[in-house]
């Protein structure tokens, strides 16, 4: 079991044998990025609420921490992205994505593997 934040890559893919069972764990993303809105202040510094903030989210706004977060940790391409692709790929990568946000869930479905 490898466990701890990383980046996913190919060098924690050659950690782990071959045949283990591949999962991760991601937050649910509108809960996500509510969080990090309110983690960096973005409210007091735009002078908005978060519902206004999502509404008019724009290239601009990407620039304040510098990635997506769930693209960053997956290691998917923050340029140019297709959200069906990346999907694809990722089905492709893990057996197995949970959310936090429905932990028993996904412990359930992943106690079946």
């Amino acid at each position: 079991m490898f466990v701890g934040h990383a980046i996913f890559d190919e060098n924690v893919r050659k950690l782990i044998p071959e045949d283990a069972i591949w999962t991760t764990i991601l937050r649910e993303p509108f809960k996500l990025y509510r969080s990090i809105f309110e983690f960096f202040g973005w409210g007091r510094r735009f002078k908005t609420d978060f519902e206004t903030f999502a509404r008019n989210f724009n290239d601009s706004h990407r620039k304040l921490n510098g990635r997506y977060h769930v693209w960053y940790d997956l290691n998917l391409p923050r340029r140019d992205f297709n959200v069906e692709a990346a999907i694809n790929q990722l089905e492709q990568q893990f057996d197995l994505i949970m959310i936090t946000e429905q932990f028993e869930e996904s412990l359930a479905i992943l106690s079946l593997m």
